[in-house]
């Protein structure tokens, strides 16, 4: 069973995923070609070999180049999208049914924990920079890599995050921030802090472990077939800002409750391919 181990160096975030799957084998143009199917347009992607201390890794980057909206839909919003127009852009899109629905379940989880936070309904979360175009692509982005490598198993390093506050559009917020917290609550992954002075897991990254993630534990006796390294744009203290994923074959019995979700994903993907 094809399987990825996140190894949580220095956090997680859509962008340092995306990264270590290009750096692991995801193909960037097809890549490209899949997320044109969003159709999302003021935007473009780049990639290419970064350093974060002594490590090099994959450096992807979505670049803005306008206010955007989705060009068959002029009603949204230019700056801040609510999760129901999230949800209608990717169900409109030419995506496959697989990773349309995991990453409106992405979404959801990230909607979940800020209707809980700011006490708004689900479907009227503005997702200020969750909802802003880097982030759709990144979600999106992440499903996509892991269906064009055919990933059926994740699991990752226990969760650290760093402390102290940050700014975003709510204003000066704790680390790890309330949306991080809540969306992590929401599958009970257990958590710790380290003595960095910033954010390491981001809600995004947050939302793709609590989606895929089956377990959370120490390397265990896995045969590495690859590594890929995905850097990230924060200057750490005491630690590179890499997210380094390992491919390996998982042979591990697993529960019902993973077999139950990988016999749902395994029907999703041949649907989409059939599609």
């Amino acid at each position: 069973m094809k399987s990825i181990y996140l190894d949580l160096i220095g956090g997680i975030s859509g962008d340092m995923f995306i990264s270590a799957m290009i750096d692991l084998g995801v193909d960037f143009e097809s890549l490209k070609q899949e997320l044109n199917k969003l159709h999302l347009h003021g935007y473009y992607l780049q990639t290419g070999r970064q350093k974060q201390g002594a490590i090099e890794g994959q450096k992807f980057n979505v670049v803005v180049t306008t206010d955007h909206q989705p060009h068959h839909n002029h009603s949204h919003d230019h700056k801040h999208n609510t999760f129901a127009e999230i949800k209608h852009l990717i169900q409109q899109s030419d995506l496959s049914s697989w990773v349309k629905q995991k990453s409106i379940a992405i979404f959801e989880r990230i909607a979940k924990a800020e209707s809980k936070i700011h006490g708004v309904p689900i479907e009227n979360v503005h997702f200020h920079e969750t909802g802003a175009i880097d982030s759709i692509v990144d979600i999106v982005g992440a499903c996509i890599c892991l269906q064009m490598l055919e990933i059926q198993y994740v699991v990752a390093s226990p969760v650290t995050d760093g402390t102290g506050f940050i700014e975003c559009a709510h204003g000066k917020l704790p680390v790890p921030t309330p949306a991080t917290f809540e969306i992590l609550a929401q599958r009970q992954i257990p958590i710790s802090q380290c003595e960095e002075q910033t954010e390491m897991i981001t809600p995004t990254g947050a939302s793709i472990l609590a989606e895929f993630a089956r377990a959370f534990t120490s390397l265990n006796n896995i045969k590495p077939q690859k590594i890929g390294y995905g850097v990230g744009s924060r200057t750490l203290k005491n630690r590179p800002n890499v997210l380094r994923v390992i491919l390996f074959e998982q042979n591990e019995p697993l529960t019902e409750k993973d077999t139950a979700i990988l016999e749902a994903d395994i029907v999703n993907i041949i649907e989409s391919n059939i599609d």
